[in-house]
């Protein structure tokens, strides 16, 4: 694995910790013991290396089995790209990513991009909420390839 992906994995362990943090309803179930049902989804990009692509969501994955509020109930990969073809309906449509979640006995998606720019990556993650039917969390950061992306991560 190259420098970059090595970088870019430390960059998601640590913004994940930010991300994987329930919505208000979930902290009460997760007092109460419930657990919330959630799905990760693969993280997709254009023109990015598929190993990166699949040691990210790996991470992302091994995060959101670590936060006790969840119970990831997928465990082979999925890509939300292919959901939405076969649901017949747009991924930024929060109606058909409630489509998605149910289809996956899932309340919450965590899923996400990556995107190779000029000498930068820019990696946004959502977490989407199928009870209050939107996207709870969001986290979008531009990680340059020179210096320490988790630093610039942080920030």
């Amino acid at each position: 694995m190259n420098k970059l992906a090595v970088s870019l994995m430390h960059m998601l362990l640590a913004g994940v910790l930010a991300l994987v943090v329930p919505v208000p309803t979930a902290r009460a179930q997760a007092s109460n013991k419930a657990r919330i049902n959630a799905a990760v989804l693969n993280l997709e990009g254009t023109g990015v290396d598929a190993k990166l692509l699949a040691t990210l969501t790996s991470v992302l994955r091994n995060e959101a089995q670590q936060f006790p509020a969840y119970a990831v109930v997928n465990q082979t990969p999925i890509n939300l790209s292919e959901m939405v073809v076969v649901l017949g309906c747009s991924g930024d449509n929060p109606s058909c990513l409630k489509q998605a979640a149910g289809q996956l006995d899932a309340r919450v998606l965590i899923f996400g991009t990556v995107e190779r720019l000029t000498k930068t990556h820019r990696v946004t993650i959502k977490i989407f909420d199928a009870d209050t039917i939107k996207i709870e969390r969001r986290l979008v950061r531009t990680l340059p390839d020179k210096g320490d992306p988790v630093v610039a991560f942080s920030k």
